[in-house]
This record gives C-alpha cells, sequence and structure tokens, in this order.
C-alpha cells in the first residue's frame, strides 16, 4: 500500500517553497591564518560548510561557500594578512558587497565576524583600521575573540586584557564595541569547555536584517529554543486553520481537506528546523509515516488514522470532526514531526539519512504524537502564549 503520489509531490512542493521563504544567510568571515575561522563556522552551523560547498572564487583572496541544504552561505577571506595586500582585497569586498547589494537578499552579505585570535595578544592599528574600512561598507561586524582559553568558568586573564585593548578603541562593531570572546573546539589541555557561541549568535541575530534571521536561525546548530520557536508558530498558524476548517463540522468523509493545511505544516516545521538532509529523504519519511498511520488514501486520513492511535479520545462524533478536534489532532501532529526534527538537527547526514529510511522514524513519530495528544491542552496554552515572531 503506498501513498497516493499526489500528496508526496505536493509535499515536495511545500518544503521547498518554505525554504525558499526562509532564504540564506550570508557571512563573511575575516581573520589571519590560524584564527579558527572554519572551527566556529562549524561548531556554530553543525557543518562543514566550506568543504561541503562548492567554493566559488569571488574577490581576489576570497570565495564563497553555499551549503547545498543548509540556508547558509560563508565568504572565506581565507587567512589574508592585513596591510596593504588587506587593502586592495577590501577595495574588491567592497565592490562585492556594493554589486550584491542590488540584487536578492539571499544573495547580499548580511553580517561580517573579525576573529582575532587570543593566543595573539596583541590587537594592531592595522587590524583596527580593517575594521573601520570593513564598517564603512554598510554591513554589519562583530569582532570575535577567538581560542579563549578559559577553564571552571574563568576567563584567561591575557584574554580579558586583550578584549579590553579592543573595546577600548571604540571600534564601530556591533551591538556593542567588546568583543564576543569564544572557543569553538574543546581541547582537555587548555580549554576544556566550549563556550561563547550563544552569545556570538545571539549577536549577530541582532545586527542582521529581520529578513533573514529565519535563515540564521534554521541554519544554526546550537540553539534549539530558536528553532522551536519557529515550528511552533507555524503550528499555530495550521491549528488555528484547521479549527476554521472545521468550523461548521465537517464530514469525515472530507476529512482530506485537514491534510493540505497539516502538509504546509510539517513543511514549514522542516524547514524551520534547517535539516541538513537531501529533501527527498523527508518526502520519504513523510509517506512511510502516512502509509503507517493508516492514510494511505485521502479519503482514509482521519478515520484511519486518528482514531487508530488515540481509541476513546472521542476524534469522531457522529461521523463529523468538529473544530477542537481538528485543532488537536493538527497540534499533535505538529509537535510529533517537530520530535523527528529535532532528532534529525543532532545526527550526520549519514545517521539523518539512516533514520529516515528506516521504521525508527515511524515509531518516533507516533509515540510521540501520542504523547502531544494526551497533552495537547498545555500544549495549545503554549502556542498560544508565544509571541509572535518575525
Amino acid at each position: 500500500m503506498a501513498l497516493d503520489p499526489r500528496w508526496a509531490e505536493e509535499f515536495q512542493r511545500r518544503f521547498d517553497e518554505e525554504r525558499h521563504k526562509i532564504g540564506r544567510f550570508n557571512i563573511l568571515v575575516c581573520g589571519k591564518t590560524g584564527s579558527g575561522k572554519s572551527t566556529l563556522i562549524n561548531a556554530i552551523f553543525g557543518a562543514d560548510v566550506a568543504p561541503t560547498g562548492n567554493g566559488v572564487p569571488v574577490t581576489l583572496g576570497t570565495e564563497y561557500f553555499a551549503h547545498p541544504r543548509l540556508p547558509v552561505g560563508v565568504f572565506d577571506t581565507q587567512g589574508f594578512e592585513t596591510g596593504e595586500a588587506g587593502d586592495r582585497i577590501l577595495d574588491r569586498l567592497d565592490a562585492e558587497i556594493t554589486s550584491r547589494r542590488a540584487g536578492p537578499v539571499s544573495e547580499q552579505v548580511h553580517a561580517v565576524w573579525y576573529l582575532v585570535r587570543s593566543g595573539d595578544r596583541r590587537f594592531e592599528d592595522s587590524q583596527a583600521g580593517f575594521v573601520r574600512r570593513l564598517a564603512e561598507m554598510g554591513v554589519p561586524v562583530l569582532t570575535v575573540l577567538s581560542q579563549v582559553p578559559v577553564r571552571d568558568g574563568h576567563i584567561h586573564p591575557d584574554a580579558v586584557e586583550l578584549a579590553a585593548a579592543i573595546e577600548s578603541r571604540g571600534l564601530p562593531t556591533r551591538p556593542t564595541p567588546a568583543p564576543i570572546l569564544t572557543n569553538a573546539r574543546v581541547d582537555p589541555w587548555v580549554t576544556p569547555e566550549l563556550h561563547g557561541l550563544h552569545q556570538l549568535l545571539d549577536a549577530t541575530a541582532e545586527v542582521i536584517p529581520a529578513s533573514v534571521r529565519a535563515a540564521l536561525e534554521a541554519a544554526q546548530r546550537i540553539d534549539l529554543q530558536r528553532k522551536r520557536r519557529r515550528a511552533r508558530l507555524a503550528i499555530r498558524t495550521a491549528t488555528t486553520a484547521a479549527a476554521g476548517t472545521c468550523a461548521v463540522p465537517l464530514p469525515i468523509a472530507d476529512a482530506a481537506a485537514l491534510f493540505p493545511i497539516q502538509m504546509g505544516m510539517l513543511a514549514a516545521i522542516s524547514a524551520a528546523y534547517g535539516v541538513p538532509t537531501p529533501s527527498s529523504r523527508l518526502v520519504q519519511a513523510f509517506g512511510s509515516i502516512m502509509v503507517a498511520t493508516g492514510a494511505s488514501t485521502v479519503g482514509r486520513y482521519l478515520a484511519g488514522t486518528i482514531v487508530k492511535f488515540v481509541p476513546g479520545a472521542g476524534a469522531v462524533t457522529g461521523y463529523v470532526i468538529k473544530a477542537s478536534v481538528a485543532s488537536s489532532v493538527t497540534l499533535a501532529m505538529g509537535y510529533a514531526w517537530m520530535a523527528v526534527n529535532e532528532r534529525l538537527v543532532g545526527m550526520t547526514e549519514e545517521e539523518a539519512s539512516a533514520f529516515l529510511s528506516s521504521d525508527a522514524v515511524k515509531t518516533a513519530f507516533v509515540d510521540a504524537f501520542k504523547s502531544a495528544w494526551a497533552e495537547r491542552k498545555r500544549l495549545g496554552k503554549e502556542i498560544e502564549d508565544q509571541a509572535p515572531g518575525d
């Protein structure tokens, strides 16, 4: 028994549409060789963005890497030094940024991270001048102190001193002149803990255009709360639409009218989580879940699915679906799909593909659906209390 192929195609279309809405967040990363640019990028976005993307030279000494599935692109300045060569590259970067500003938002440069390795213990006049030139290009610049030694919550005094020296320069960086202190790689002998990554993410989200904030939140891998907020907004929209569809109780034979609403919700949730796996795998998982839950044909959607999983829940009364039931079912489906996507975020691409191709994804969805149905009143209040996002 297979899912009607029209629904699989529709899910793919909806998913592609939601990803297009999110767009792409582009970050320009600058810093001397060894400042830890790739390490920081991979720590924030949880994927080898540069190695897995197709690097395209855009300026002298600069390449652009767009991840094939995550909504993020990285301009990598390849560790060039400051000074005369840096001035030449700055001129070309200025031209690149200006030309992109006239194009689509997804192709523009949205922020700059200027990395200073804490072990250098100094911040030169040429570096300060470089940062000022970057800020003059009209893109928010954040200074980041990288590889900062921290042990038991205490920052190394040399790093504190360097940070104070940078802040004293009064650079036009955002959101403040103070650098953000980070460590993106655990070293049990030097820095046994990650730190500063959430602060960098928060600061970046604060200064970039609101139109690309959803892309940043979908691409990043360190703050699940941001993803959950976006997903809950999708659930709230869908539950409201489902209730409206059944404002006049809907005959069970017409239950398929809810399917497009819920399918759009699932697509929006996956886009919000930014799962770095081929969309074809998500479509395959969607199909297997629908078949497993008895929704292989549209007419059987609610009658053969929800009643099966929630016996005695009163999902069907007198062969009609009421607004409260439609919204509750939609809410439970949304939270169940959130649970699936949340597991995927913590997996490698290989692990995610294996999970989506196995019975484990169906089991995870069904178990999460039952749990969400049991807690539907609390979860419903949770999404209603949540403030609208950007």
